[in-house]
């Protein structure tokens, strides 16, 4: 429900922008709260601003906040909206994701979406920057020397999300769309320092559940061709989180299943690690149809500790998706036999 204070508070901010646009840098400094500067805005706006610090963050959030954002939008025009969301960037309890897309169909206003995105990226919290990176662009202008804080931030966004094992279906959509976002994210750092590959490695975990059997076959034959050296990489911070991809993207791609039990029944010490890794970390659709093999191996008492271990890498997600699996696996491992 949009309050009548918020409905005169953005018409009275529009009518002073409009008819003073010097106003803007006052504006913005007092929406950032910066106790550093001296608030030069004149009292009328400063309250008027005020109104809007405290009401859109709870639309945001709130129900339908894409039917109550458009129609703002439609009644004042997007010129304050994206000032406010430029400034409050830093906000952690607004879903600026959110507002930024209903304003991302507006031609006029596409400047203005793509730089108060790349704010979010660099000011918000993890999940809301994450969603708002889609909204920058195609990526391909990620590598630009004006997009280097950005890209720093988004690389600890990506470090971070990897390491919670948290998946990114809206961000995951992104990169499966755009070779640009794919290559700069995935490709490229794939193929370099070992900070590199562990991004690559993590950034393919968090996204591979968006891959659906109508994604580009073209980037799915590139996906796995950056996979295979992520997974024979010796280094545990790439190949646990390669080959945690690795079962992920399983689930969608039917025809990966039949590699993965063959790297399971082999022979070479080192695939069969990468592969029980995987095999853990299947979705728990594509699990219940294998999970009595998985039991077996766990039970098994002639099996190498490094297979169990190579199982225990995957417990973000058996222990939230299998938890009757992860139990027994907990169980053996603490038994010590």
């Amino acid at each position: 429900m949009i309050s009548a204070s918020l409905n005169d508070a953005l018409a009275t901010l529009t009518d002073a922008l409009l008819s003073q646009p010097e106003l803007d840098p006052l504006l913005r400094r007092h929406w950032r709260e910066d106790p550093t500067d001296e608030d030069d805005l004149p009292a009328h706006l400063r309250a008027a601003a005020d109104v809007l610090s405290a009401e859109l963050p709870v639309l945001s959030v709130g129900e339908d906040p894409d039917v109550v954002l458009l129609s703002l939008l439609a009644n004042h025009g997007g010129l304050v909206l994206l000032t406010w969301c430029s400034s409050s960037a830093w906000r952690g309890d607004t879903c600026m994701s959110a507002m930024l897309e209903v304003a991302v169909g507006e031609d006029d206003l596409a400047q203005a979406v793509s730089g108060a995105a790349r704010e979010r990226v660099v000011s918000g919290p993890l999940m809301d920057a994450l969603a708002c990176v889609p909204l920058m662009g195609d990526g391909s202008d990620l590598n630009h020397p004006m997009n280097a804080e950005v890209r720093a931030r988004l690389e600890i966004l990506v470090w971070e999300a990897g390491s919670c094992a948290w998946e990114l279906p809206e961000f995951g959509a992104w990169i499966w769309r755009s070779p640009a976002a794919f290559d700069a994210l995935i490709g490229t750092p794939a193929h370099g320092s070992l900070r590199g590959r562990v991004l690559a490695a993590r950034c393919l975990e968090a996204t591979v559940c968006a891959v659906t059997p109508h994604t580009s076959q073209e980037l799915v034959g590139r996906t796995l061709s950056v996979l295979q050296p992520l997974l024979l990489h010796p280094e545990p911070l790439v190949w646990v989180h390669a080959a945690r991809a690795l079962g992920r993207l399983t689930g969608p791609l039917e025809e990966l299943q039949g590699m993965l039990l063959d790297w399971v029944m082999g022979d070479s010490p080192v695939l069969r690690q990468r592969a029980m890794t995987a095999f853990a970390s299947l979705p728990a659709d594509r699990l219940g149809f294998l999970a009595s093999q998985l039991v077996a191996i766990v039970r098994s008492p002639n099996e190498d500790p490094s297979v169990l271990a190579a199982i225990a890498a995957a417990t973000p997600y058996l222990f939230f998706e299998r938890r009757d699996i992860w139990d027994r696996l907990a169980t053996r491992i603490y038994s010590g036999d």
